[in-house]
């Protein structure tokens, strides 16, 4: 599924994407050239925003506690930072241009303080050639399409349990149980491949969907549809509303439309 999600650009110290002083964008191979005074050009970073729940090491949109002033990316550390963007009505950043921002992945060892720094996610290089395009052109681009994962299959390993007597089914005293996500099946067909019986189960989540680059997955905002377009858009409802009792047709629409 696709979610709309907001397109900013930020002053920064160093980028390969430079203001010049024709206020055109430029998008350069070496930083420093564009620091030369001979260029007159400004640094700019480009960020993804979302309403993505906000939590404990993410970056947000906010506002410097002068009122009135530009934009700033803001980190937010802890407990308190997280409650202070629900005040100032923040975004999360998601993906940006910027490759110095990290965030903090904590319980990911043996030990429970084992933590590691990954980067945040990156936005393509074809995006960014189709935003500094569109922007010379006098069409800034302020919102976008990117791609989430919004079911994801278990897959775990289902092993056999004998289970406990049961009087609604007196004949069946086992079952196979998954190791992963702890669905439990009374049957299940085992992989030719592996002989295991492997779990299906299908969980709604709401998760960022990354390529092996870390990069994000974009498309632009459509806004008219031929109609070849829309019968198989209505084929994709049908389908999704099929395998779901709890279908949100509203939620579908803003997705795929």
């Amino acid at each position: 599924m696709y979610k709309k999600c907001k397109v900013v650009m930020l002053t920064t110290e160093n980028s390969l994407i430079n203001l010049s002083n024709t206020k055109d964008l430029i998008i350069t191979s070496n930083e420093l050239v564009c620091k030369s005074d001979l260029y007159h050009t400004i640094p700019q970073h480009l960020y993804i925003l979302s309403d993505d729940e906000i939590k404990e090491g993410d970056y947000v949109q906010t506002f410097k506690s002068i009122p009135n002033t530009e934009m700033c990316i803001h980190h937010c550390k802890d407990s308190g930072d997280v409650l202070s963007t629900k005040e100032l009505n923040c975004k999360k950043t998601i993906a940006t241009t910027d490759s110095s921002l990290f965030k903090i992945i904590k319980n990911v060892g043996i030990r429970e303080k084992d933590s590691m720094e990954v980067s945040l996610p990156y936005i393509p290089q074809s995006f960014i050639d189709k935003y500094v395009s569109e922007y010379n052109k006098g069409n800034k681009i302020e919102e976008v399409m990117v791609e989430y994962i919004d079911y994801v299959q278990c897959k775990g390993e289902m092993r056999w349990h004998a289970s406990e007597h049961d009087l609604a089914s007196p004949d069946t005293l086992d079952f196979y149980k998954c190791d992963t996500c702890g669905d439990i099946r009374r049957s299940g067909a085992a992989s030719i491949l592996t002989g295991k019986r492997m779990c299906s189960k299908q969980t709604k989540i709401n998760l960022l969907k990354l390529n092996p680059d870390n990069t994000i997955n974009i498309k632009s905002i459509k806004d008219s549809w031929n109609r070849d377009e829309v019968i198989e858009l209505c084929k994709k409802a049908i389908i999704a509303g099929s395998y779901s009792s709890t279908f949100a047709f509203n939620e579908w629409i803003e997705s795929n439309l």
